[in-house]
């Protein structure tokens, strides 16, 4: 269901909906969401993200979080 047939079923926002799609999704995948928070911390203990294949991201000084939740996949 997308955020936006939630948030019609529920009757609620369509912030709202995300958030508990978002909330749904680490219940489901909590392995991945450690992973993830995993390579944020790294990431800005080295100021750079090198994924498995080697393209090296190098970060600016106020790097936004979901740069940092995309570059490694």
């Amino acid at each position: 269901m997308t955020e936006h047939g939630l948030a019609a079923r529920l009757g609620v926002e369509l912030n709202e909906a995300r958030g508990l799609l978002l909330a749904y999704h680490r219940q489901l995948f909590p392995r991945f969401w450690a992973w993830i928070e995993w390579e944020m911390s790294r990431a800005r203990l080295s100021s750079q993200i090198v994924p498995a294949y080697g393209w090296t991201y190098h970060l600016g000084l106020f790097e936004e979080g979901r740069v940092l939740q995309h570059w490694p996949m």
